[in-house]
């Protein structure tokens, strides 16, 4: 799973395969930093490739992806698409990301 907008790196490649690198949980305050990483592609990816960028963010407050039974990946990754309706957001360059 992962969200697909391609977006220009100073590497010259564009970072168009947007994965969760890393994902960190305060479910008492309902609260969520989340780490994305984005690649040339899926295959890049697979193939053990350093990111070419990397995406920082907080979900939290109606943002925040967590039940009381846990948090899914997929719910992660809608709250992250609704993050980048923000212009203010760290995720505002993934407005109009595809599901990938």
């Amino acid at each position: 799973m992962a969200l697909i907008k391609s977006i220009p790196t100073p590497f010259g490649p564009d970072a168009a395969y947007w994965h969760i690198l890393a994902f960190e949980a305060n479910r008492p305050q309902g609260a969520a930093r989340t780490v994305l990483a984005g690649y040339v592609d899926a295959a890049t990816r697979a193939a053990g490739c350093r990111p070419l960028a990397t995406i920082t963010l907080d979900l939290a407050g109606p943002l925040f992806p967590g039940t009381e039974e846990g948090i899914r990946y997929t719910d992660l990754y809608a709250a992250i698409k609704v993050a980048a309706n923000d212009p203010n957001s760290p995720a505002a360059v993934l407005t109009g990301a595809m599901d990938g």
